[in-house]
């Protein structure tokens, strides 16, 4: 199958949704090399891909990854494709913490960086977080603590295969897109952001044929609602609705792109202990608690989002939200020391 669709692919014509799921399996099932994966990966991105081919890819990695089924009301994931060019504080893994400190179980679906300089999983295991946890562990963390972290290496074992050539290629593949949308927990409701503004409704539209309900953000460059400019928003349920919003939208006034910037890895991970334990009140925390609140509005636990904002402003102020960052950290098995340092370096 991978022949045939190459020679699709390099002729700029579109894969159905049974090509694009067959190819992918034959990756994932070692019949392929890397330079057929590669060459996938590449043709498939110059193309362009289409709704039905990231539903058919993204099918065949839900078929063949671990999944779990955590026993909650409600589960919800924030997670971006990653990609975008702005050296922002890891948004999306703020905005789950906060999220949980609500009481919303949260199963955050995330990887190392691929084409961004710091990843979901790289910020939390620099905070102590252990990544190396079976999927029965994840799932009984998810319903004890409200909140575990879906290390996509460790779910999507059969991805292994891809993963060095996503690394060798270096620029945003098929893959960045698929990670929102091959969650192992099946969320109830999600929270995607993507890096450029064509993919809203893409993804928007993937999500719904995969049955899926969300919100799908562009925030002018950031894979995230961005209070510096206009935001392009889908709202996905029955149907998709796409709208813009801003930051006056929240509640806010708008602010500059500076303010939402960190200087490198550390101090990435520096502000997100900030945040969490209440001690930033700059624009860095604003974005992740319009983040927040965008997700708890969609999924119907605000009448509207200046409600949700504040309610996700409360979660930091009354310490909820890093409790379950330190408690995750403790269930996890993983380096309690890393944030404890924190505590007294800035406490």
């Amino acid at each position: 199958m991978i022949r045939e669709a190459l020679s699709k692919l390099v002729e700029f014509k579109d894969l159905s949704s049974e090509e694009a799921y067959l190819s992918l399996k034959e990756i994932m099932d070692k019949k392929t090399n890397e330079i057929q994966i590669s060459a996938f990966l590449t043709a498939l991105r110059m193309k362009g891909e289409k709704v039905e081919e990231i539903v058919g890819l993204a099918k065949a990695m839900l078929d063949s990854c671990i999944k779990i089924k955590p026993e909650v009301k409600l589960l919800v994931d924030t997670c971006g494709t990653g990609g975008d060019k702005f050296k922002t504080v890891n948004v999306s893994t703020i905005a789950s913490f906060i999220i949980a400190g609500l009481g919303i179980s949260v199963a955050k679906h995330g990887n190392r960086a691929f084409t961004s300089k710091c990843g979901s999983a790289d910020v939390l295991e620099a905070l102590g977080y252990n990544l190396d946890l079976e999927a029965e562990k994840v799932k009984d963390m998810i319903e004890k603590i409200g909140f575990g972290f879906l290390f996509a290496p460790k779910f999507h074992i059969a991805m292994k295969e891809v993963a060095k050539v996503r690394r060798d290629l270096g620029f945003r593949t098929i893959f960045n897109i698929l990670g929102p949308l091959t969650n192992p927990s099946n969320p109830n409701f999600q929270l995607i952001g993507v890096f450029e503004p064509t993919l809203v409704k893409k993804m928007a539209e993937s999500l719904r044929s995969l049955g899926k309900e969300g919100i799908v953000v562009y925030g002018d460059g950031m894979d995230e609602i961005n209070l510096a400019s206009e935001n392009l928003v889908a709202f996905v349920k029955e149907d998709v609705k796409i709208l813009k919003l801003k930051s006056k939208d929240f509640g806010l006034e708008k602010v500059k792109e500076e303010d939402l910037m960190v200087r490198d890895f550390q101090d990435n991970v520096d502000s997100m202990f900030k945040i969490l334990y209440g001690l930033d009140k700059s624009p860095k925390l604003n974005i992740c608690l319009a983040n927040a609140a965008a997700l708890i509005y969609g999924c119907s636990r605000a009448e509207n989002l200046i409600d949700a904002f504040s309610f996700a402003e409360e979660s930091v102020k009354s310490g909820k939200a890093y409790k379950v960052l330190k408690e995750s950290v403790k269930f996890s098995g993983g380096n309690i020391a890393l944030l404890e340092s924190l505590e007294k370096k800035y406490g």
